[in-house]
């Protein structure tokens, strides 16, 4: 139930301002993840499928996602990971296929989407970029 708030949540927060088709060579290069603005303070949580295998894993600062968040599909492939600040997605976002390829990546201030997102096919072919001024 939570992946499916996030990926409800990512798709329809904010408003794009600009918005364009593109249609470019294979490109997965993205701002690294892994900032030194986000805590890694906090306990830290892993949640695993009923079957086995894990769903999520993150820390938890007073009772809230805080940092790095990620998100597993049931095969054991990353499906998203999400910075957070207070349970509030605050920072780079990416998510992936199935296959591993990147879906689309982006960024969040204060739960809003903003600066160029990027969206790609499962090749990993760019297929639209939006910009967001929040």
């Amino acid at each position: 139930m939570k992946i499916y708030f996030l990926f409800i949540l990512l798709f329809l927060s904010s408003c794009a301002i600009e918005s364009k088709e593109v249609n470019e060579e294979p490109s997965q290069e993205s701002e690294e993840i892994v900032d030194a603005n986000f805590s890694q303070e906090g306990e830290l949580i892993q949640e695993n499928y009923e079957e086995g295998g894990l769903k999520n894993e993150g820390r938890l600062l007073n009772g809230k996602r805080n940092g790095l968040w990620k998100m597993y599909y049931p095969s054991g492939i990353l499906w998203s990971e999400s910075v957070y600040n207070q349970n509030v997605l605050n920072g780079p976002t990416r998510v992936y296929y199935p296959s591993g390829i990147m879906r689309y990546q982006g960024r969040f201030r204060n739960g809003k989407r903003t600066g160029k997102w990027i969206q790609y096919d499962e090749t990993g072919k760019i297929t639209h970029e939006d910009i967001f001024n929040n």
